[in-house]
């Protein structure tokens, strides 16, 4: 493709004249704001974790989620359409396809596939917008503009409702579940780690605008963002920060392809034998306590352990997308109190496991390698049409990455980090196919 961008937008041979791009004009701003904070914020800030209903064993989807994601994917897909549809084949990649056939083939083979293939919808719609969003700035400009008012808008919220409505921001010993986390801030968010995370997007978003807008601005959000992200305790998100700061660096300056992946797969190997590998091999558990505190990483081992199981039970098809966690088959099936604690997690705290068990190996291999390597293949051509942005993309792209290691990010639909990551692997792809104006 040699179509000119403005910005991330595609332009058709006639231009800003074209009927499609003077009618959606207007909107294209509102709808990207819009899209962002269902994606980010969703349709329920401010949860009480105080409610017991939490606790109850529930498959059923949220209608107004659902009411929601609907509408604005069908405004977003109308909006690209108008724009230049060519976008639409842009992301035919044939890996893509095969990992979300696999998913969705997965589901009718599920446990349960009437909730399997809701969650499978879902998660299609959630990938399908982030595939055409990024078209709708008009400029690079206002792509940075855009990204620093949701950031600020957002950093804002978390900080007022601290202030404000602490018991809705700020976990406390009453929570239902979790409540030894009392005191650690969570803003908008559920929990906090999902604020720890988005803090760190948050900061990247800083860095970026301070690079090609405003200094000023662009340190005044990354510093409101990591203030925030010390107040959440999120260990896994601030331990990651740095980590992904010079990786990114580091992956940016190489001239290799090679060498990149190299670089980004042996540190995710790396990440998952010191974590996961610690639930199994006494050598590793000892040398990751020479410089960590719990080696057990909050609990997560036994969780391993018992998706690791129920992975080799199903190892060619899994259980289907958002049908092992939370479900009673999981919950009944614990003889002891350590089983018991694990059954309960919401998900498997690994995203790279929680796809094994969802779409079994199989799905986890086509997964993995349209989410880590075929961002790796553009990277060239991204770094020379605009450098600050494919940065920005890699460092969110990176952070996804290596934080599903600790969290389950990978295709979990409503997951704003997954939304995150998302933006930035189909970012990549539309900058290396794509030409671009200022």
């Amino acid at each position: 493709m040699t179509q000119y961008l403005s910005a991330m937008a595609m332009e058709s041979r006639s231009g800003r004249d074209a009927p499609g791009w003077q009618s959606a004009s207007l909107l294209r701003p509102a709808l990207f704001v819009l899209t962002f904070l269902l994606a980010w914020v969703g349709v329920e800030p401010f949860t009480d974790l105080s409610d017991p209903s939490l606790v109850t064993i529930s498959t059923a989807g949220n209608p107004l989620n659902q009411v929601a994601y609907l509408a604005i994917a069908a405004s977003v897909f109308a909006a690209a359409a108008l724009l230049d549809s060519r976008i639409f084949r842009l992301y035919m990649q044939p890996i893509l396809i095969l990992a979300l056939v696999w998913v969705a083939v997965s589901a009718l083979l599920s446990v349960d596939p009437s909730l399997a293939g809701r969650r499978v919808l879902y998660a299609v719609l959630v990938v399908s917008m982030a595939s055409v969003v990024l078209i709708l700035p008009r400029s690079m400009r206002e792509l940075a503009d855009m990204l620093a008012g949701l950031a600020l808008l957002i950093i804002f919220l978390c900080f007022a409702g601290v202030a404000l409505a602490p018991r809705l921001s700020i976990h406390q010993a009453s929570d239902v579940v979790e409540p030894l986390l009392a005191g650690d801030w969570r803003g908008i968010f559920a929990h906090k780690n999902a604020a720890a995370a988005m803090m760190v997007v948050f900061v990247f978003i800083g860095l970026y605008v301070a690079r090609v807008r405003s200094r000023l601005l662009g340190w005044f959000v990354a510093i409101a963002a990591g203030v925030f992200l010390v107040a959440t305790h999120g260990k896994a998100a601030s331990m990651l920060l740095p980590l992904v700061l010079v990786l990114s660096w580091l992956v940016l300056r190489l001239k290799s392809n090679y060498l990149r992946a190299v670089v980004v797969v042996s540190g995710l190997v790396l990440l998952n034998v010191a974590t996961v590998g610690s639930a199994y091999s006494e050598s590793v558990r000892k040398t990751a306590g020479l410089v960590l505190p719990d080696v057990t990483y909050t609990g997560r081992t036994e969780i391993w352990r018992l998706a690791i199981d129920h992975v080799a039970e199903r190892p060619l098809f899994g259980y289907g997308l958002g049908a092992f966690w939370g479900t009673s088959r999981v919950i009944y099936s614990a003889e002891t109190q350590t089983e018991q604690d694990a059954t309960r997690a919401s998900h498997g705290h690994n995203g790279y496991i929680d796809l094994a068990l969802a779409a079994g190996l199989p799905g986890l291999l086509f997964g993995v390698f349209w989410v880590v390597l075929t961002p790796l293949a553009g990277l060239k051509q991204a770094l020379e049409q605009n450098r600050p942005l494919a940065a920005f993309f890699v460092q969110i792209w990176l952070f996804g990455l290596y934080l599903s290691c600790l969290e389950s990010v990978l295709f979990d639909r409503g997951n704003p980090i997954w939304f995150s990551m998302l933006i930035a692997v189909f970012g990549l792809r539309l900058m290396a196919m794509c030409r671009f104006k200022p």
